[in-house]
């Protein structure tokens, strides 16, 4: 019985640290949760879903960066992505991110790359959203 008591306190606290980091009130929180923000990103548009990619978008830049979400997998498979390179500025509420992804068009089932430039803007009442996007595709480049 001595045992269990000794016990209960820490457990009682894992709950309590874990939503103080998921809050992202440290600069090192905060990087860690970009990069899970990253990953449910471009998983949507890896399975082709920007209505999903969507919810990650700035509520005032969702009009803007709809179409370019659009543009991106319509008639595109993707096949591969690499965040190359994430530069965090403004201790860390703001972060560049960029991105090299693989895919082909139907019916072509030739591999490009197509390269993203990301801008994440992270606030405390609704964590990391992408504020811009910019595409270019490496028309040239086949794998």
């Amino acid at each position: 019985m001595a045992v269990l008591l000794a016990v209960l306190p820490s457990c009682v606290l894992v709950p309590f640290i874990d939503s103080f980091k998921k809050a992202g009130v440290s600069e090192g929180d905060r990087q860690a949760l970009l990069t899970e923000r990253l990953k449910r990103f471009n998983d949507s548009l890896y399975w082709n879903s920007p209505i999903e990619a969507l919810q990650y978008v700035d509520s005032e830049r969702r009009s803007e960066i709809a179409p370019k979400l659009q543009r991106m997998v319509e008639g595109r498979r993707m096949v591969d992505g690499k965040v190359r390179n994430i530069e965090f500025g403004d201790s860390s509420f703001t972060a560049g991110v960029h991105i090299v992804m693989r895919s082909y068009r139907i019916p072509v089932y030739v591999v490009t790359e197509v390269e993203q430039k990301q801008t994440w803007k992270f606030s405390m009442a609704s964590g990391w959203e992408l504020w811009d996007l910019e595409v270019k595709e490496d028309k040239g480049k086949a794998f």
